[in-house]
């Protein structure tokens, strides 16, 4: 795990994305690290102190389980995967939500994660992102988590 931050300048590609990972991880209780990836699992964007190759396993994972659960979806006639979480056995949840049309962000988390906090702020995040200008947003968030 030597490449934390993908080269030894502390330079990592796409800051700004980065920024906005980092942000959700300090900010919501729980959350370990976030990862902006594509559908087909490239890395877009990633939270500080996950390594690259981290990041691009945690990417491929987080694309097959959304490509399951779209394809599960259609085929049952209830649409396409929005947001597919995990609960890990060691205490942990891996949640993996639609980020815009060709998108998703994938967050590990750890017992203290709320669900549906972890959720709302996910849907904020794609939000801010779409308005970036990478990716369209979700089509509709959840209400306020209470």
């Amino acid at each position: 795990m030597g490449d934390v931050d993908w080269n030894g300048a502390g330079f990592r590609p796409g800051d700004g994305l980065d920024g906005l990972l980092d942000e959700l991880v300090g900010r919501v209780r729980g959350v370990r690290h976030a990862v902006l990836l594509s559908t087909v699992g490239l890395v877009t964007g990633s939270s500080r102190g996950l390594s690259r190759a981290d990041a691009r396993h945690l990417a491929t994972v987080a694309a097959g389980f959304h490509r399951v659960a779209t394809d599960a979806g259609r085929r049952l006639g209830a649409g396409s995967g929005r947001r597919t979480m995990v609960e890990l056995d060691a205490g942990g949840w891996l949640f993996v939500a639609a980020a815009g049309k060709d998108g998703c962000l994938a967050v590990l988390g750890t017992g203290e994660a709320d669900p549906g906090v972890v959720a709302a702020e996910m849907d904020r995040l794609a939000d801010r992102v779409g308005g970036a200008g990478r990716a369209v947003p979700s089509p509709a968030p959840p209400g306020p988590a209470g």
